[in-house]
């Protein structure tokens, strides 16, 4: 969509008058209007290179309500975690933070000047400064799972030896362990590898259940129609001959970088088949008894170990469909263990052992760049297989494999957000759930873990509710694959429904079955599906979540509805994040989104053909086509030029960030304030260095659910004049008349008035 720009004058700063919103918020006189230097009373908790919000409730300026302990301030330290590039730095527990797991996850950023030779020595202390846990790490994270830790409050140091032979030590940092932890543990990667080794092939049969019980479980409840059409799917697979290699095609065998691309993306789709029918005829072999199954899943998986392991669906040149055939040939392993011959075995576990080694050969990658979204989701795949095969003869790899995938998991788990949020982009929350529920699904089938009440996985499906509307199709709201309109038809019945077993919960029960259509879904699910039906668990009894509003503070985003639960609700969506324009995420910080009745209103601009395309490089991750403020002719944030004169493609970066100062939620008004100072900044192409553009960039955004109005109040100052831009994206043309805006989107509709520019 093209821009719809409101220019102000030239002047030193931008403040459109605002309105009281809230009994608790505090009176403002508006600024003059028409000036060119507006002089309003500063909104609360401007950034700046070290912001440090506070807990709060009212809008005071004192923060966002309870993401920090209680009477603690918390602190960014000159240290070697917090000095450099925020792109290289995850730090878990921020200082102050409050944990709800008493088996904490630890992470730190990785300095160059490290000798990686000696480890990470990690001190854990209590309140009074007791010693309580001492550690060697290889890596920046640790999984603190051999002690159980009380609830109260602590510190934490993480030290390493330089090149030059001195010791570096880390700000000692703060954090408190709630009451909530109690019983919530993570165990080690040893006793999970052991308890894998020790359960019998298929491992993913629950202990003390039956094919037969599962089997007349299914027909005989909700999953009837799914496992008879598992069943045909099956049927069908075994009718087929296995396919063909895929060829090794090249760039120079397209005529465009766009159908090369297109092709690529159809070699894990090619993978994930095969996967899928290795998985259905072993299982059906088991459910039916026919072993006629059995043979055709053995010839399908003796074929996919054949594909070149070095070939086009190789780590290196697609590892999306490396990670569907390491996956599909473990799970052969684990289904035929007593079909196959010594052979057969040695061919499938050759195959697996080198397309696993190439995926984790890429994981100390993470240590300097933690924000490597296919790495990180690599783990999930690689524990996957190697649960299903740890103790095959030949593999001797397996264990130790299988202990580092565990820890790499954990304690990545909550790389985009604290406590299960998701801040890298809308869109990409569901594609990370499908092996998230997988993954914590079949922990569970093999070892009887329950990981229900860890926050990673418990609350993950919360972010899914805030920012999809369920039973609709309507599209994304931040980051890339805003385009999508289908997540919630694709995925809700599948994975969703999967992941509401895992933890168990009301909201997420009843997000799944909002569309009645899932409950009796006719399409095949995948087995795990089934297999859980051996827990004996029972399902919880669905119910709407009662929040309308939904901060996600550590993911810098928010959503405001006018109710939760209602597929065509109106909602007001916020994002000002320490993710920046890094990964998937792009340069919209203090951008909004608006939905009424169900229909977009106020969208972000752009699509995502594939990423960093032309198209996605200059339009989809631009601030201009954003609903966010831009200067001077669509400058904005993340500019690739120190000194910009027309904006450019945003740099890929953290540095570049915005942060949630404020969130407030009454009975009618919900208002949250973001500040994007440092957003709005520019990078040397040649030294990386930073230079700030703007010098104050804060926006307060405040919704009134029952009288159907939003009022954004933006604080934007420049050392120089600059000309202001608020740029509106809609899927229709507006009516424009002076500075009133009017947007029609289906039934729904909207005017944008504009004050003092």
């Amino acid at each position: 969509t093209k821009p719809v720009p409101i220019q102000g004058k030239p002047g030193t700063g931008i403040a459109p008058a605002p309105v009281p919103v809230a009994s608790d918020a505090p009176s403002r006189r508006p600024p003059a209007s028409g000036g060119t230097s507006p002089t309003p009373e500063p909104p609360p908790s401007p950034n700046s290179e070290a912001p440090t919000p506070q807990s709060g409730i009212v809008l005071d300026g004192s923060g966002v309500a309870a993401p920090y302990a209680p009477g603690c301030h918390p602190t960014l330290f000159a240290d070697f975690v917090d000095s450099a590039s925020w792109s290289g730095r995850r730090l878990e527990p921020r200082d102050c933070a409050i944990v709800n797991v008493a088996t904490p996850v630890f992470s730190w950023r990785q300095p160059s000047d490290r000798d990686n030779s000696i480890p990470w020595t990690f001190e854990l202390r209590n309140a009074e400064g007791k010693l309580v846990a001492l550690r060697s790490s290889p890596n920046p994270r640790l999984l603190l799972a051999d002690t159980v830790l009380q609830p109260g409050n602590y510190t934490w140091t993480a030290s390493y030896r330089n090149k030059s032979g001195a010791t570096l030590t880390s700000a000692s940092r703060r954090f408190q362990v709630s009451t909530q932890s109690a019983g919530v543990t993570v165990p080690s990667a040893a006793k999970i590898a052991d308890l894998a080794a020790s359960k019998p092939h298929p491992r993913a049969l629950p202990a003390g259940a039956s094919f037969a019980g599962i089997k007349a479980a299914a027909l005989g409840g909700e999953y009837n129609a799914a496992f008879n059409a598992y069943l045909r799917a099956a049927a069908t697979y075994r009718a087929e001959a296995p396919p063909a290699v895929p060829g090794d095609r090249t760039p120079a065998d397209f005529s465009s970088d766009i159908e090369y691309q297109a092709w690529l993306r159809t070699l894990p789709v090619a993978a994930s088949n095969e996967r899928k029918a290795i998985e259905a005829l072993g299982y059906a072999a088991y459910f039916t008894g026919d072993a006629s199954y059995a043979l055709a899943g053995v010839a399908r998986l003796e074929n996919l170990a054949k594909w070149p392991t070095r070939g086009v669906t190789s780590e290196a040149n697609q590892d999306q469909a490396n990670r569907e055939i390491y996956v599909g040939l473990a799970f052969g392993l684990d289904l035929y263990a007593d079909r196959l011959s010594t052979s057969q075995t040695t061919l499938v576990v050759n195959a697996l052992k080198d397309r696993v080694r190439q995926a984790m050969e890429k994981w100390p990658s993470l240590d300097p760049s933690p924000y490597q979204g296919h790495q990180v989701n690599a783990s999930r795949y690689v524990l996957m297989a190697l649960l299903s095969t740890v103790g095959t003869v030949g593999f001797p790899e397996a264990k130790d494999w299988l202990m580092q995938a565990w820890d790499l998991w954990i304690t990545t788990g909550g790389t985009w957000g604290a406590d299960g949020e998701y801040g890298n982009s809308t869109n990409y929350v569901w594609y990370t759930g499908i092996p998230l529920a997988q993954t914590a699904a079949m922990v569970r089938l093999i070892t009887n873990t329950d990981l229900s009440r860890w926050p990673d996985v418990s609350k993950y499906g919360d972010s899914i509710i805030a920012f999809t509307p369920p039973a609709t199709q309507i599209q994304s709201i931040f980051g890339d694959g805003i385009e999508s309109v289908s997540n919630y038809a694709w995925y809700s019945a599948d994975f969703y429904r999967l992941y509401a077993t895992i933890t168990r919960l009301p909201a997420h029960e009843w997000y799944w079955r909002a569309k009645p259509e899932n409950v009796g879904v006719v399409t095949p699910l995948p087995a795990q599906h089934y297999l859980m039906l051996g827990l004996n668990s029972p399902a919880a009894s669905p119910a709407p979540p009662l929040a309308k509003s939904w901060v996600f503070e550590d993911a810098g985003e928010v959503a405001m509805h006018s109710s939760t639960a209602d597929p065509y609700r109106s909602s007001l969506f916020f994002r000002s994040s320490r993710f920046g324009s890094d990964g998937h995420s792009v340069a919209d910080n203090n951008g909004f989104v608006f939905f009424s009745k169900g229909q977009p209103l106020f969208i972000e601009g752009g699509y995502y053909p594939y990423y960093m395309s032309p198209h996605h490089a200059t339009v989809g991750r631009a601030t201009r086509f954003k609903n966010a403020l831009t200067f001077d002719g669509g400058i904005g944030q993340a500019e690739p030029s120190s000194t910009p004169t027309t904006p450019g493609k945003p740099v890929l970066s953290m540095d570049a960030r915005g942060q949630l100062v404020n969130f407030h939620d009454g009975a009618a008004w919900t208002v949250t304030t973001g500040d994007a100072t440092l957003a709005y900044r520019g990078q040397d192409p040649t030294t990386r260095a930073w230079t700030p553009l703007l010098t104050k960039a804060v926006r307060t955004v405040a919704y009134n659910r029952s009288e159907k109005v939003a009022v954004i109040y933006d604080w934007a100052t420049s050392a120089k004049p600059r000309t202001w831009e608020l740029n509106f994206q809609m899927l229709n043309a507006p009516a424009i008349s002076g500075t009133t805006l009017r947007a029609v989107a289906g039934s729904a509709q909207g005017c944008v008035d504009v004050y003092n520019m």
